[in-house]
């Protein structure tokens, strides 16, 4: 003899539609009685829906276990323990970042003041193959330059994903 829809939703903890619904999707085998009610193995209920221990009278209505006044202000204790242990990660992840954007800053800044040094011009000899202009210059002394000047300046022809 097998299992009724209502001892099956109590063995397995879910509701009665829910067993019905895997009848009828044929996830759950189970067959029909002369007067209609449904005949569930226990052991195809084991394998889909796998069984709840605790007493139908330990659960509340949506299937879950009751917990006792005690269990549940641990429960909490234990969850504001680690939502301020993330917090302090969050923060220690923001004053991270933010030193790091003060660094990037000052580099920005220190790379895009002008050049002390004046380039001379009419250069000879070995001097001759050395860029004349002062943003060649500036190029060759520091090759982040053009990344920074292009980051700076701003985009004058916007790019479209078609080219015509």
């Amino acid at each position: 003899m097998g299992l009724t829809l209502r001892q099956a939703a109590d063995l397995s903890g879910t509701s009665r539609s829910t067993i019905h619904r895997a009848l009828k999707s044929g996830k759950l085998s189970g067959g029909r009685l002369e007067d209609g009610a449904w005949d569930i193995d226990p052991s195809e209920l084991a394998r889909v829906f796998p069984w709840d221990i605790t007493e139908p009278a330990q659960r509340d209505v949506s299937g879950q276990e009751r917990n006792g006044p005690g269990e549940r202000e641990a429960v909490l204790a234990v969850r504001v323990e680690m939502l301020e242990h993330q917090l302090d990660r969050e923060r220690d992840t923001v004053e991270d970042l933010r030193k790091r954007l003060d660094r990037a800053e000052d580099r920005i800044l220190a790379l895009s003041a002008p050049a002390a040094e004046p380039v001379r011009q009419g250069r000879t000899g070995s001097d001759a193959t050395r860029p004349s202009t002062l943003a060649a210059a500036e190029a060759e002394r520091d090759p982040l330059h053009g990344v920074v000047q292009s980051l700076s300046a701003p985009q004058t022809r916007r790019r479209r994903w078609w080219p015509f």
